[in-house]
């Protein structure tokens, strides 16, 4: 920032910090004091803070309202903290000017302070990638512990004695204890099939995190950051190669590209 910038901040921080001291400034015996804001500190904070806010949005008109809409509400304040009841009307007056004034200009400001749809993206996609690796995590913990309870049971099977099926078949509890088995066995095949899911689906999204961060840099050259491209990148990635329906024309021109690459790169 210019030297002029640092003043703003550090001035338009002191204002802040003098006005919310007067507010909640409190006597020798803890009572509040009541203190007035003067016409002066409102005008010297309207003009800093309209010019900071004006550099800021890059909107000299928009900022100076809101700067000055901003000093008006502090007698305001005052009014309402301090409970001087005979400045009521004045104070309704001011409202109602700093609401004329700094309205139109709010939306800017929000908009302002709003990240960009870009990084709101890429974070979207970081958190769902994040929450793809905790699952792979949970789901080799939990095949790990399958695994575990199925030597238990194939160990208290053996201790049993069972030479063949229908002799198992016929004792309640080396019956109960094969069926446990098969049931452990099924949910581990759909636990490793579930893995196998998302272990293919991470790649997917991670490719797409890629892409999507590529066209986000994009933006400081001047490219817009197109959302519906966007949302058929994920889109793709969410699907399984198998589900994404028969290859276009271009999608068979694209995949050529990717062999024609391929050759000659590796």
């Amino acid at each position: 920032m210019s030297t002029f910038e640092w003043m703003l901040v550090i001035v338009g921080g002191f204002l802040v910090l003098s006005a919310v001291g007067t507010l909640f400034r409190t006597g020798k015996g803890g009572e509040r004091k009541k203190e007035s804001i003067g016409c002066g500190f409102v005008v010297v904070a309207a003009i800093f803070w309209g010019v900071a806010l004006a550099r800021y949005l890059g909107d000299w008109s928009a900022g100076l309202r809101l700067g000055i809409a901003l000093a008006l509400l502090l007698p305001v304040l005052t009014t309402l903290i301090g409970g001087r009841g005979g400045r009521m009307v004045a104070s309704i007056v001011l409202l109602t000017i700093a609401v004329l004034l700094g309205a139109s200009a709010v939306p800017k400001l929000l908009e302002r302070l709003r990240p960009p749809r870009s990084k709101v993206t890429i974070a979207r996609v970081q958190s769902a990638v994040a929450d793809l690796k905790e699952q792979i995590a949970n789901t080799h913990d939990y095949i790990q512990k399958l695994a575990s309870e199925r030597d238990t049971l194939k160990g208290k099977i053996r201790e049993l004695g069972f030479t063949d099926f229908a002799a198992i078949a016929k004792d309640p509890r080396g019956f109960a204890l094969l069926t446990e088995l098969g049931e452990v066995d099924r949910m581990a095949a759909a636990a490793q099939a579930r893995l196998a899911e998302r272990e293919a689906l991470l790649i997917r999204m991670e490719a797409a995190e890629r892409r999507i961060r590529r066209r986000a840099d994009a933006e400081a050259t001047g490219v817009e950051f197109d959302e519906t491209e966007i949302a058929a990148i994920l889109d793709e990635a969410k699907r399984p190669p198998e589900a994404l329906g028969p290859a276009t024309v271009e999608e068979h021109v694209a995949r050529e590209r990717l062999k024609q690459l391929f050759e000659r790169e590796f």
